[in-house]
């Protein structure tokens, strides 16, 4: 689905904000702190609940009103009807979403209607940082696609907790009782572990393609279970029962997974440059839109925060050029407007932002 309409009360410094979208591309551009950053930010909290900027409401709502509202109208190509979804967020924490009229009590209901991503700083930690983006990278596509996955997340997650709890009584530690969740355990990694196996092998495809369109070094991607794979995650278990009591948590499993990314068998932050890592960046979280088309037939919205930001010219068009192809809803932000690759007014609409007000 795309956005068509988005109003919003009191992010940041936007007041009052309405604005109809195009379906394809929507470039804001204006100086640093006028607003165009917290249009993205509405969206994403719209669309997942939270923003990508703060977990403090009070930052991000407007510091003279009590709460802010974000709504949105969406429209597919498939279906006539028109999707609305709104949420409200108070200074102290309250939450309420609705889609279509109705309230919406969990928050993954709300993130699994309109598929959403964002590019901006943070996803140079896809190659930079440690493996938890990574694995998130690819348990989003999981959320959207396999209609089980999320509830036996939510399970493994319960189940570790009260492991690590069981392995952090410190001298009042009885094996049994760690022992105890170790069949549960055993049960949903494994199932976690096939789901991921599964839809990796179909997004290396997909981000291969992408990297050899960027005329990028070849990458190699190679998935880390989380354990030895030359052992059952029961064997595992067993093999590091010592390490987990000394630790106190659980040092194996696939809350430990990840998708390491190298050139030529080194790690692509040693031999890459600034520009070649967003680029990467980039073409795994384009893979990630392109293989979610694949399996689910749904498109996402992207959000990109400061484009030009160490992309050269030739970059930026090859990213657009990409984005075209795809055919995904795109929200751009930029300081200026002429640093923005044209891709055909037709397709765009451009939005002058200053002082949290927007000029068409």
């Amino acid at each position: 689905m795309n956005l068509t309409s988005l109003t919003i009360n009191n992010i940041r410094n936007i007041g009052l904000l309405n604005i109809k979208l195009n379906p394809q591309f929507n470039m804001f551009f204006g100086p640093n702190g006028s607003g165009k950053t917290s249009v993205l930010e509405a969206i994403h909290l719209l669309l997942v609940g939270r923003s990508f900027r703060t977990r403090h409401s009070s930052k991000l709502i407007n510091h003279n009103h009590p709460e802010c509202i974000v709504t949105g109208e969406f429209t597919s190509e498939d279906s006539p009807n028109i999707t609305k979804i709104g949420i409200k967020k108070t200074k102290s924490g309250d939450f309420q979403a609705k889609i279509n009229g109705e309230a919406c009590s969990l928050i993954a209901d709300l993130a699994s209607q309109v598929p959403v991503q964002i590019i901006n700083s943070d996803s140079l930690n896809l190659i930079l940082g440690g493996p938890e983006q990574r694995r998130q990278l690819i348990d989003w596509i999981l959320f959207h696609v396999e209609p089980k996955f999320l509830a036996i997340w939510q399970q493994f997650r319960n189940v570790i907790k009260q492991r690590n709890a069981a392995l952090k009584s410190g001298n009042r530690i009885r094996r049994g009782e760690v022992a105890a969740w170790d069949q549960e355990f055993v049960i949903l990694a494994e199932q976690i572990d096939n789901y991921r196996k599964l839809h990796v092998e179909q997004y290396k495809i997909c981000l291969q393609q992408i990297l050899i369109s960027a005329n990028l070094p070849a990458c190699e991607v190679s998935y880390n279970r989380g354990w030895n794979p030359e052992i059952s995650m029961h064997e595992a278990l067993v093999a590091s029962i010592n390490n987990d009591i000394m630790y106190g948590y659980t040092t194996c499993g696939p809350q430990r997974a990840d998708l390491a990314i190298s050139v030529d068998s080194i790690p692509a932050k040693h031999l890459l440059s600034r520009g070649q890592i967003k680029l990467v960046a980039c073409a795994m979280l384009l893979a990630r839109a392109e293989l979610l088309q694949k399996q689910h037939a749904t498109s996402c919205i992207l959000l990109i925060d400061d484009l030009p930001a160490e992309l050269d010219v030739a970059a930026r068009k090859w990213l657009l050029d990409t984005l075209r192809k795809l055919g995904l809803q795109v929200l751009i932000t930029a300081v200026t407007e002429d640093s923005l690759v044209t891709i055909g007014s037709e397709s765009t609409n451009v939005f002058h932002v200053e002082q949290g007000t927007i000029n068409i």
